[in-house]
């Protein structure tokens, strides 16, 4: 029994070893039958005819019997499962030579090649002699391509079902590379719900040289049907690419030489498709135009249609796109399409960026360069350009002969919104400095609730610089539109436009209004109204006025190099900003100081609503301000009041009270007045009769130093050679001082016990360029007399503080001594004691030769 149970139990053991083999020898067969399945199969196209069916199903291309068409590979290939690639192996007598090789045209039949609909490889490189392009964009492409694809016999019906090559469902990750594809019926790709196709190194509407046009489509003359590559409700396709082998020619098809559509409403099936690297309505040179459009006014560059987080070009070496030429728009987001790229293309212009190239109906495209538009839906977060010189698009040379369009460098139309334009050249080419206006407005945005787009930034490279255009740099709507608001000018350079540099209404200058309360694009926001600009030393201070509702505010100024005929002014160079915040109670007052700008000329100005429910914090730009040259004076004066708290007698403290105050419209840096250097840059410089020894200055903000002797100065205080000169500066925290604004310290000084009691004490600020004490200090340093003699009294910024002691030494009430022009100060003639004229000669050309500049050191502290 035992032995049997043993037996058994073996039986089972064995069993089970058999049943496990077997099926590891299932799975492996199984195994081995998918990847014999899936393996890829090339085959070698070898002759250029194009029966119908040429193979009969007899696998001719799969074998090495020959007589293998690109029909016939095509469909062999469908009908494996799995990956395969078609290559070319032509022989014999070319119908065309390129570079002295031999290529080859297949012509297609009545029909177009089979839709294909498993992952096939159409590789043109692979032809004999054929060489892909070595040229990184934009340089002009080199490729030899000996493989031409001939759809002329056609028809021109259906764009999908009478292109030359059509993706379909199961082709998804096919490519096509190194094909001359031109005179299709149709389109010359067409793809249909389909993913993931490339499509690179191809001559796509132009002849095997790439300089002759001989689009696809031609046959329809009357209506829009075909593109160079027509895409519906299909994504995550890459054409053209970084390297130069990828770069495609795209150019002179019948209606869009791109074409890029979802047909399937509210699925977002057109998505992710990259564009890079190609020229599109250029020839091989980068200077011959090949236009897409049947005629003028239809034909597009590049068209979208509820297409979204797709890139045109791009940051990084290679993507550039240069897109020469069209019958319409440059680049179209037609109809419902977002959160796209347009970065680093140069459009409107051949490969160097600098010029335009010239076709029938004008130069560049005849319509925009770039569209931003909605037909049914709404486009709206498409970014143009970016904040690094790799992401800038230059779009120029944009024109129209045939007055059917007049193209703007960017156009916004029909409720597109949250769109940024940044850091691009609009109007200039891609040097910084060539003229190459669009004819239209540099940027226009218009119609239909446009609202919260943004046109430049403040961050670092977010301008964009719009120039030399045919009407205003940026223009918003027309004047009887009130649903374009929010929209967002900052950081931009903007001259040398035909127009106001920001055109509110296409209309010429919008007056501003009491209040504000008129409406219109941009709600007609009132421009800032300048006052004057004052130069000081390496800073520039500037004074002006706004009328707006309550609310913050950026106001945005502007040099330019000269004055805008309008009087209105554009904003050639951005040199700072103010933030402010308005009651909304009428006009208001403002000053501002930007440290480390000097030249300033024709000074602009824009204010730009701040602090918003948008996305990008801010609201409405206005027009720019009138420009202006006006130049006002530092006018600073100096009071000094004595204070007694106590009787006054002799070996007694008595204290005065400094107080610098501004009286004019630049607004003064406190602690620019350091007393580096003496007497120039000086909080006060003190001048103090022997009676009075100096014992310290009462305030942390302030500094004084070790008195040192008059007579140092020569003849400059000659009269007053006993005197003490004590130079104080400020050391406090940062502070502007305004018009009207003053600051205070105190100094105490000890009453010598031989003073009679009978003393002047002289101080003085130093005078800014302009200032109108200017000249007197100018006649009194030059004169070789005694300054104090005369200065004292006649001058604002040089106030006496006497003390004459009264009949009784009793408490007196303080007193304070306030300078007027004409008054003169009690001066005692004490005798001369020489002085060291090196001394006269260096604090005397300091203070001449500065200019008693009130602000001397450059400090960047942008307001």
């Amino acid at each position: 029994m035992t032995s049997f149970i043993h037996s058994k139990k073996l039986l089972l053991k064995s069993t089970s070893y058999i049943l496990v083999i077997f099926l590891i020898a299932c799975f492996a067969a199984a195994a081995f039958n998918i990847n014999s399945a899936s393996a890829a199969t090339t085959f070698t196209v070898d002759v250029t005819s194009d029966g119908v069916d040429i193979n009969n199903g007899d696998g001719i291309c799969a074998d090495s019997s020959g007589d293998c068409s690109l029909r016939a590979a095509i469909e062999e290939a469908n009908a494996l499962a799995g990956s395969d690639i078609i290559e070319f192996g032509l022989t014999g007598i070319g119908d065309f030579l390129i570079g002295g090789q031999d290529g080859y045209t297949i012509v297609l039949g009545g029909d177009s090649l089979p839709l294909m609909t498993s992952q096939i490889n159409i590789d043109g490189y692979s032809q004999a002699n054929s060489l892909a392009n070595t040229a990184i964009s934009p340089a002009p492409i080199n490729a030899r391509l000996l493989i031409e694809i001939d759809g002329t016999a056609l028809s021109a019906v259906v764009p999908n079902q009478e292109a030359c090559i059509r993706g379909g469902t199961g082709s998804e990750g096919s490519t096509i590379r190194g094909l001359v594809i031109n005179n299709c019926g149709g389109d010359a790709i067409n793809l249909y719900q389909v993913d993931d196709w490339i499509i690179q190194g191809n001559f796509i509407g132009t002849d095997p040289t790439g300089l002759i046009d001989e689009g696809n489509g031609r046959n329809n003359i009357t209506t829009c049907v075909a593109a160079g590559i027509g895409m519906q409700a299909s994504g995550f396709a890459q054409i053209g690419g970084i390297t130069p082998q990828d770069r495609n020619i795209i150019a002179g098809n019948q209606c869009d030489d791109i074409y890029i559509n979802n047909e399937q409403d509210n699925v977002n099936l057109s998505t992710n498709n990259s564009i890079q690297g190609n020229y599109i309505g250029i020839g091989a040179d980068g200077l011959t135009a090949l236009p897409a459009g049947y005629v003028n006014g239809v034909g597009n560059a590049i068209l979208f249609g509820n297409s979204h987080n797709d890139i045109v070009g791009g940051t990084v070496t290679g993507a550039k796109n240069v897109i020469g030429s069209s019958k319409e728009f440059g680049i179209s987001f037609r109809d419902g399409c977002s959160d796209s790229l347009v970065q680093g293309n140069f459009i409107g212009t051949d490969y160097t960026g600098n010029a335009s190239p010239v076709q029938a109906d004008g130069v560049g495209n005849t319509n925009s360069g770039v569209h931003i538009f909605a037909l049914n839906d709404i486009s709206h977060d498409i970014t143009v350009g970016g904040n690094t010189p790799g992401a800038r698009n230059v779009i120029s040379g944009n024109q129209n002969t045939t007055a059917f369009w007049t193209p703007d460098g960017v156009e916004i139309d029909n409720g597109s919104y949250n769109n940024i334009i940044q850091g691009n050249y609009i109007g200039v080419g891609a040097n910084g400095t060539t003229a190459l206006g669009n004819e239209g407005a540099g940027i226009s945005i218009m119609e239909d609730d446009s609202n919260n787009n943004v046109i430049g930034g403040t961050g670092v490279g977010e301008g964009n610089v719009i120039a030399n255009n045919g009407e205003p740099g940026v223009k918003i709507g027309a004047l009887n539109t009130d649903d374009l608001n929010s929209n967002v000018i900052l950081g931009n350079s903007i001259f040398n436009n035909n127009g106001l540099g920001i055109d509110l209404g296409a209309s010429g200058i919008s007056n501003n209004d009491a209040g504000d309360n008129d409406s219109g694009p941009n709600d007609l926001l009132n421009a800032p109204m300048l006052l004057a600009v004052t130069p000081n030393g390496a800073n520039t201070g500037i004074s002006y006025e706004l009328d707006l509702p309550a609310g913050d505010y950026r106001i945005e100024f502007f040099t330019n190099t000269t004055q805008d005929l309008s009087g209105r002014g554009e904003g050639e160079e951005y040199i700072g900003f103010q933030n402010i915040s308005h009651t909304g109670s009428g006009i208001e007052s403002f000053n501002v100081l930007l440290t480390g700008v000097s030249g300033v000329t024709n000074l602009s100005m824009t204010a730009t609503e701040r602090n918003v429910n948008s996305d990008s914090g801010f609201g409405s730009t206005s027009e720019y301000s009138g420009t202006s040259s006006t130049t006002t004076n530092i006018d600073t004066s100096l009071t000094k009041t004595l204070l007694n708290s106590s009787s006054v007698a002799l070996d007694t403290d008595i204290i005065y009270r400094f107080t610098i105050t501004n009286n004019g419209n630049i607004p003064v840096e406190l602690t620019t007045l350091d007393a580096s250097i003496m007497g120039q840059n000086s909080l006060i410089f003190d001048i103090a009769p022997p009676e009075l020894v100096y014992v310290s200055e009462n305030s942390s903000d302030v500094t004084c130093a070790t008195p040192i002797s008059a007579s140092m100065l020569g003849p400059l205080l000659g009269n007053h050679s006993d005197h003490l000169l004590i130079n104080c500066g400020y050391v406090g925290a940062s502070r502007l001082m305004f018009n009207g604004d003053s600051f205070s310290f105190d100094m105490t000084f000890h009453i010598a016990p031989s003073s009679n009691l009978n003393f002047t004490n002289y101080a003085f600020t130093a005078v800014g360029g302009g200032d109108p004490d200017g000249s007197a200090f100018g006649a009194a340093f030059v004169s070789g007399g005694d300054i104090v003699d005369q200065l004292a009294g006649l001058n604002e910024n040089f106030p006496l503080a006497a003390f004459v002691p009264p009949t009784t030494t009793t408490t007196t009430s303080p007193t304070t001594i306030i300078p007027a022009r004409g008054v003169s100060g009690l001066v005692g003639g004490l005798p001369v004691t020489g002085g060291n004229v090196a001394m006269l000669l260096l604090i005397a050309s300091s203070l001449i030769l500065g200019g008693f500049i009130f602000v001397r050191r450059t400090r960047r502290k942008l307001i």
